[in-house]
């Protein structure tokens, strides 16, 4: 299991696969979509739920967006232990680690069922690949899910952008382009308009 102050998710073998997203809300000020994966080989196998939420979108063009990235989004679970949250500010980061309302694309991973008698007290790991788009000059900014030091992983699919946290930076980078950075806040600057990478890590969008 990860550490609680610091996780790789290269330490563990994921099988990120697709889910099957379902509106759950739209109030016109938030949208919120459910997907939940059922791994019941078994009776008492643990089945996971992964709630995304983001602003209602303002226009169709802006749903269609949306659901076209849930329709590429992959996602896989891990039973763990029950992580507290880490409240250590590391020398450069954000003290405020948490996700707010105004978060862009958030997500909330939950054990739907699981047979307790058998594991004991249990929490849900979560690691998720999005494909979102940029363009020249963009800030897309990650934020660490609990607020503890992870890794995020970037893949430059289309045009160019670069992978940063607040002490290192990449070079700038063109398609096929890789890089894996530490940190609770990681940010990807768009290099050219267009641009379109893979994201993987257990962040949130803000």
């Amino acid at each position: 299991m990860a550490s609680q102050q610091e996780e790789d998710f290269t330490d563990v073998i994921f099988n990120l696969r697709p889910l099957d997203f379902q509106l759950l809300q739209d109030d016109g000020h938030t949208i919120r979509y459910e997907a939940v994966r059922d791994h019941t080989a078994a009776p008492g196998d643990p089945v996971y739920a992964l709630t995304v939420s983001a602003p209602s979108p303002a226009a169709p063009t802006d749903r269609e967006r949306l659901e076209r990235l849930l329709h590429e989004l992959k996602a896989d679970f891990h039973l763990v232990a029950p992580i507290e949250e880490d409240t250590r500010d590391l020398p450069g980061e954000d003290p405020t680690a948490g996700l707010d309302e105004g978060s862009r694309l958030s997500f909330e991973a939950e054990l739907r069922s699981v047979n307790r008698e058998c594991l004991g007290p249990a929490g849900v790991d979560l690691l998720v690949a999005v494909d979102p788009s940029i363009d020249d000059g963009e800030v897309d900014t990650w934020k660490a899910i609990g607020g503890i030091v992870r890794s995020g992983k970037i893949k430059v699919t289309i045009g160019r952008a670069e992978l940063r946290s607040s002490a290192d930076s990449s070079a700038a980078s063109a398609v096929n382009y890789t890089d894996t950075l530490k940190a609770k806040t990681l940010k990807v600057e768009g290099l050219r308009d267009d641009s379109r990478y893979t994201f993987v890590g257990k962040f949130a969008l803000v």
